[in-house]
């Protein structure tokens, strides 16, 4: 990657706005030994904060947008929906729920990590999600995931794994 690159992970509604929620989990390592690890979980926090931003995009990455904390409820979000935390997120309201990281530096990194969609038995119009991971806001799609199970009964998780190289 080259210094100042997005990389957007956009959890899609799938056309509707019924329970859709789950759980995204990624850590990026910059495979050069005087930068440290990246995780989603442990720096959720201030926009910015490790190279992360909360907010929503269209399903390219396209027009990320931040939305605004809501410190009572710990959470990014507009209105209830879409919904951002550490360890859940929901689309909704029409709109894709977005975390973008922002290298800080050129170099390799690797993307590991996985998202889980959770259980949703009661609500037979919940259509799932789609996890879609762009480089750059110009639609360079790295993974596109889709999980369309209306009423789960069981979680289902898919595995994230990338590296990026940025070659001068």
């Amino acid at each position: 990657v080259k210094r100042g690159d997005q990389i957007i992970f956009a959890v899609n509604p799938e056309g509707n706005d019924s329970y859709d929620g789950g759980k995204l989990s990624v850590r990026i390592s910059p495979k050069m030994a005087e930068s440290s690890t990246a995780n989603l979980e442990e720096d959720f926090g201030e926009q910015g904060s490790n190279g992360w931003y909360y907010g929503t995009c269209e399903w390219d990455g396209k027009n990320f947008e931040l939305l605004e904390y809501d410190t009572e409820n710990q959470r990014y979000d507009n209105d209830g929906k879409p919904e951002l935390k550490k360890d859940f997120v929901e689309p909704g309201n029409g709109v894709n729920a977005a975390y973008q990281w922002v290298a800080g530096e050129d170099g390799i990194i690797v993307i590991e990590g996985e998202y889980t969609k959770y259980t949703n038995i009661a609500d037979v119009d919940a259509n799932g999600v789609c996890l879609r991971i762009v480089q750059n806001r110009i639609g360079e799609r790295r993974k596109g995931e889709g999980m369309k199970k209306g009423g789960l009964i069981e979680e289902v998780t898919v595995n994230v794994n990338i590296t990026l190289i940025y070659l001068l």
